[in-house]
């Protein structure tokens, strides 16, 4: 019956029905591999909230909750290093403009 069905046009090839189910095509995810990259080689690297809303943008539809670790480990060798990564509780309370201000005047 699926050869059947397959045969009349009813059901489309499993690499296209994969392909429609993806949020973005691979153009798109590649460009944002490429802005995620370019965020983490200027310091700032994005958070996976930071990340969804970025995809938020290009497809104005918001992902799924694991939508981010899925495409981190699907592009886990192009994606920097800095992607990700935690950043340590002092550091980050430490890392603001106030007390920069305060320390160098």
């Amino acid at each position: 019956s699926t050869v059947s069905r397959r045969k009349r046009g009813l059901v489309i090839p499993r690499a296209q029905y994969i392909e429609n189910k993806c949020l973005l095509t691979n153009i798109q995810q590649l460009l944002l591999v490429d802005y995620i990259n370019d965020w983490a080689h200027k310091g700032l690297p994005p958070t996976p909230a930071i990340v969804r809303n970025f995809a938020l943008d290009i497809y104005s539809k918001t992902p799924g909750i694991n939508w981010v670790s899925r495409f981190a480990f699907k592009y886990r060798d192009r994606l920097s290093l800095e992607f990700l990564q935690v950043i340590d509780l002092s550091r980050q309370k430490a890392d603001n403009l106030y007390k920069y201000k305060l320390y160098f005047d």
